[in-house]
């Protein structure tokens, strides 16, 4: 299986360079050379999907040593920031997961249709998921103050991260919400220093206007798409949507106080960030997939596993990448509505079900407090 998901990986390089013009990189790229020459890092051309630059002006900052280098270049350099990234996801599971169950998760999720997505547009799903893991595993293993330090980066970068300040709040864990604030404030503070207001006064007025995409949004799998795709008016349309929103945090809200278990927990506030984000793009179920699979793992119905994980290969990467090509979004779109049903499916199992035991691969989870 192994084998597999290194092959499906290097055909998705192959497919990124031959037929989609890098996937969505050349955004990334594009932002990297506005900042050294000093113009404006919001007129870059959207991505292949439609979207805007929606990135925080900060991210140019780390990105500009690549906006130095030709697209070509550039967009393997990344690809090899990837591979990294999936290493130390693989490290994250090793740190949690016993093997073989260790080996055949993670060439389960290289093999899925999130990770083949991710390396062929050569975004951030993977580093934001590696960084999510470490997260994780620190909170489990009871480093709370290095795991809020690296949400509240992580939410410097992608703002639905910031679930977890009320969710911290909630549990009365104070440290933990005012470290990942303060780590969110000296990220930004960093970067107004390095390259001023005006570029983050752009970022906010993009991040409120959102983006040019309303119902064609072939790559997103959160409730809000799958609500969009239904023929529905507009006002029916929010209504189910805020209907099911409202529903999804009232019963993730009652899991959570019905399991002191970090990584139930854990499972289920990424899960349901990703489904409740308006823009919960297929290649962001990186971010929830191990603390998920690993309580998943544990579950007395042994087909609930198998079963999500066939759902996130079947169908593959390819027909949405297909659509992408072709633009024509018939093709992505059904099967990102079938992955954001997977998605919905994994997250109502971790509301249902019940772990048989707070053990998990060779490593207890430190209590909550």
């Amino acid at each position: 299986m192994l084998i597999v998901g290194v092959f499906h990986t290097a055909a998705m390089v192959w497919i990124a360079v031959s037929a989609l013009g890098y996937g969505d990189f050349p955004q990334l790229h594009d932002s990297a050379k506005a900042l050294l020459a000093g113009s404006d890092l919001y007129t870059t051309p959207p991505t292949i999907q439609g979207t805007k630059n929606l990135n925080p002006p900060h991210l140019a900052i780390l990105m500009a040593p690549l906006g130095a280098m030709s697209l070509p270049s550039a967009a393997f350099v990344m690809w090899g920031i990837i591979v990294m990234a999936a290493i130390v996801y693989a490290a994250a599971i090793g740190r949690t997961i016993s093997s073989p169950k260790g080996y055949m998760l993670f060439a389960i999720i290289l093999a899925s249709a999130a990770s083949g997505v991710a390396v062929s547009l050569i975004n951030l799903a993977w580093p934001l998921a590696a960084a999510t893991a470490w997260a994780w595993v620190w909170q489990r293993e009871g480093r709370r103050r290095r795991s809020a330090i690296a949400i509240g980066c992580l939410a410097s970068f992608k703002v639905f991260y910031l679930i977890f300040v009320p969710y911290w709040l909630w549990r009365r864990d104070f440290a933990s919400a005012i470290w990942s604030v303060a780590a969110l404030c000296a990220v930004l503070t960093t970067g107004l220093l390095i390259v001023g207001f005006a570029p983050y006064s752009e970022w906010l007025a993009v991040l409120q206007n959102g983006s040019p995409l309303l119902s064609d949004r072939p790559l997103d799998a959160s409730w809000h798409s799958v609500v969009t795709r239904l023929p529905l008016d507009h006002s029916s349309a929010l209504a189910v949507w805020l209907t099911g929103c409202a529903a999804g945090v009232a019963a993730s809200w009652r899991r959570l106080r019905q399991e002191a278990n970090v990584d139930v927990h854990w499972a289920l506030i990424l899960t349901a960030m990703i489904i409740l984000s308006p823009l919960g793009w297929v290649y962001y179920a990186l971010i929830p997939a191990l603390p998920a699979a690993l309580v998943l793992l544990r579950y007395r119905s042994s087909w609930v596993m198998p079963a999500i994980a066939v759902c996130s290969i079947v169908p593959p990467a390819a027909v949405v990448l297909t659509g992408l090509q072709m633009h024509h979004w018939i093709p992505s779109a059904i099967a990102n509505s079938f992955y954001a049903l997977t998605i919905m499916g994994a997250w109502l199992a971790l509301v249902a079900g019940r772990p048989d035991s707070l053990v998990v691969g060779d490593r207890v989870a430190q209590p909550l407090s």
